[in-house]
């Protein structure tokens, strides 16, 4: 064997060494492209899914108890309209049949309807001529429940300290302050939920202003002195009682971390009195309700008057005790409080208290 021949020969092994090395890296590349645009392709047909369920949740709403043959399909293609905007059509070499998107509603329009919604698409290799697979199937699918609002509880825990009598510049005193937008706002709110065409009977709005305390009253607007503590508003009289109630505290002063719903049956509330002792005599003071917000609250109500009457009262006043707000509003809610905070047993019409 000569030198030359034998350099030949080494040279056709690297050749074919080289090619089948770049067969290799290249079908490795093509794979993980796939695995790429499959797990892109997936998460954008399932984004676009839950968007076109929410939106059909959203406008199966307006169709009414009876809705024709003609508003449901344009109800549908409406909802597979959204699907297609958000996923259109050959994005990353996909297709789907839009005539193949599943569409499901059962329920009742009056006490809650689900929405449910699938569709498939597939996705063409790039590898596909070197397998016996030449596509990966895609799937999506999502279930949205539509409530109906005749069984809505809301309760607005809304901020009265002093600082909301301040602008958006913090500059003081300023017009519109932001206690005037936080009132803006909760009309607002009010005036687009009995502008639904629903019975007032079937929703319920509460208003729990806030600052240092809360003025809790019932559903007659009269003061809770049944939750007191042996029914006593020592060391106040009856009548020099604002109405805010006090928290049992912690060691400190502090209210318990978290905070404590309480129960009611143990009327375990103090009425809310501020002691100023005598800068000079210790021994003397004087007792007032300085710090009791004076905006009380609004029991849960379907009176529209009656819960923008509460808002337009709010003035702003006291320092800030966030929890104090929210564990009003939640006791506003609950069915364990229902009877004590509206002086009377009403109806619940939840079954479980919930935000």
């Amino acid at each position: 064997m000569t030198p030359t021949s034998s350099v030949r020969r080494q040279r056709g092994s690297v050749t074919l060494m080289f090619l089948f090395s770049m067969t290799s890296i290249m079908l490795s590349l093509l794979a993980a492209i796939d695995i790429m645009r499959y797990n892109l392709v997936q998460s954008r047909l399932q984004s676009a899914l839950d968007a076109a369920v929410l939106a059909a949740g959203r406008n199966l709403g307006n169709l009414g108890d009876s809705p024709s043959q003609s508003s449901q399909q344009a109800w549908r293609q409406d909802a597979i309209g959204y699907l297609s905007a958000n996923m259109p059509n050959g994005y990353l070499g996909s297709n789907y049949d839009i005539d193949k998107v599943e569409i499901t509603v059962s329920g009742d329009a009056r006490t809650g309807q689900q929405i449910g919604m699938r569709a498939t698409a597939e996705l063409p290799l790039l590898v596909a001529g070197f397998l016996t697979t030449k596509t990966l199937p895609l799937a999506a699918g999502n279930t949205a429940m539509r409530r109906s609002r005749s069984d809505l509880e809301l309760v607005m825990v809304l901020d009265n300290t002093g600082s909301m009598d301040w602008g958006d510049n913090n500059d003081w005193p300023s017009k519109p302050s932001r206690l005037d937008a936080l009132k803006s706002a909760a009309n607002t709110l009010v005036d687009t939920l009995f502008s639904e065409n629903i019975p007032n009977s079937s929703f319920s709005i509460g208003l729990v202003p806030f600052a240092t305390t809360v003025n809790p009253r019932d559903m007659n607007g009269n003061k809770m002195t049944r939750l007191l503590k042996n029914g006593s508003t020592s060391p106040l009289t009856s009548s020099s009682w604002d109405g805010c109630l006090v928290d049992p505290r912690e060691a400190g002063g502090y209210l318990p971390t978290p905070p404590k719903a309480q129960n009611p049956a143990s009327r375990p509330f103090a009425a809310y009195a501020r002691m100023t002792r005598n800068p000079y005599n210790s021994s003397l003071y004087t007792l007032s309700t300085n710090g009791c917000i004076q905006t009380p609250t609004t029991f849960l109500t379907s009176n529209k008057t009656t819960i923008k009457k509460g808002i337009s009262a709010m003035t702003p006043d006291g320092g800030t005790v966030i929890p104090a707000g929210t564990m009003w509003g939640w006791r506003m809610l609950s069915p364990d409080w229902r009877g004590p905070m509206a002086g009377a047993a009403p109806p619940c019409l939840r079954t479980e208290a919930a935000f």
